[in-house]
């Protein structure tokens, strides 16, 4: 990729079947051009999964038995927040609009139903 200063993306090279690369520019493609097809917001929506993953794979390793008081407090934090987010996005507004729920980023991924509740969630990666 190249970057433009502050690390902002202008361009994208993507390999053609032939094994040629081809630069891609991205300027104004939230607008412009269809959001599946652009290589970039798919390497982004994979990196969301696997953050989402990793935050409800922290989440159900949480176990009250073992846990100090600060660190429990912390985990129960965690697991309220991933609760609220499990069926919905918790905030609408214009610029998330397209935003999906945490179990529609992660159910995927655990091959899980669409109906799978947090706790399907943390059964499955446990």
């Amino acid at each position: 990729m190249n970057r433009i200063y502050q690390g902002r993306v202008s361009s994208v090279e993507s390999q053609q079947p032939d094994g040629r690369f081809k630069q891609v520019s991205i300027a104004g493609t939230r607008d412009s051009q269809d959001q599946s097809t652009c290589p970039l917001t798919h390497h982004h929506c994979v990196f969301q999964d696997a953050v989402n993953y990793y935050l409800v794979a922290l989440a159900s390793l949480a176990n009250s038995d073992q846990a100090i008081d600060g660190e429990l407090r912390v985990m129960q934090d965690l697991r309220k927040q991933l609760t609220a987010a499990w069926e919905r996005f918790p905030r609408e507004d214009a610029a998330r609009k397209h935003a999906r729920s945490l179990r529609d980023s992660v159910s995927p991924w655990l091959m899980l139903s669409s109906a799978a509740s947090l706790t399907d969630a943390f059964e499955a990666i446990l």
